[in-house]
């Protein structure tokens, strides 16, 4: 449902220089809150998650770890400055 949102923004990342951080590759699929707004509210949503080398979650992902600490500060920065820009880009209809 969500997969042309997800296009758009690994598209722009890497156009912006940040495709080392927005790897289009599959990892596996995972149920979590996402599924019922997608499913039920039919409204799209994506999941941005950092993962490690091998392709896995961190091993603090929905624990009492997975908090602000655990994020890599440079990481969020280059986050919102692409979802800051699709956002740009998708309300004045040139995406």
């Amino acid at each position: 449902m969500a997969g042309s949102i997800q296009n758009k923004v690994w598209d722009l990342a890497a156009a912006m220089g940040k495709g080392s951080l927005f790897i289009n590759s599959p990892i596996g699929q995972i149920t979590d809150d996402h599924f019922y707004v997608n499913t039920i509210a039919n409204i799209p949503t994506i999941d941005i998650i950092s993962t490690k080398p091998s392709g896995f979650f961190g091993d603090y992902h929905h624990t009492h770890n997975d908090n602000i600490k655990a994020i890599d500060k440079q990481n969020l920065a280059s986050v919102i400055q692409v979802v800051t820009a699709v956002v740009y880009k998708t309300s004045d209809n040139s995406f």
